[in-house]
């Protein structure tokens, strides 16, 4: 599952207000980043042959909201993405911050490899 797949599979849950890489400032409570890196993709024949993409899904609440937690959980087993969870409790934004963490391989398809 490429990046443009998993963000799209994300944003299916629009209790999400998802963002990508950082929200704008004065984004109120609650909302959801998502930050994408590619730390060991897999190299052959002198090119990228998979790419390995590592995600941070972190959902801001100022109240533990277990049913929305619970259906990020589903999604991501569903899609078969094994995930980690953090929380932490950010005492300067008085919020919770949830991190989900999760990996995937697939490549981005180059322009026109889908057409037809």
């Amino acid at each position: 599952m490429n990046q443009i797949e998993v963000i799209s599979l994300l944003k299916t849950l629009e209790e999400l207000n998802l963002y990508y890489g950082h929200a704008p400032n004065g984004t109120e409570v609650p909302f959801s980043v998502i930050q994408v890196t590619q730390p060991d993709n897999v190299f052959a024949d002198n090119c990228v042959y998979v790419e390995n993409w590592h995600y941070r899904l972190l959902l801001y609440c100022f109240k533990k909201n277990e049913q929305l937690e619970k259906k990020v959980k589903k999604l991501l087993n569903k899609a078969e993405l094994p995930w980690t969870r953090s929380e932490i409790w950010l005492d300067d934004q008085n919020c919770f911050e949830i991190e989900f963490e999760f990996d995937s391989l697939g490549n981005i398809p180059e322009e026109g490899e889908n057409d037809g």
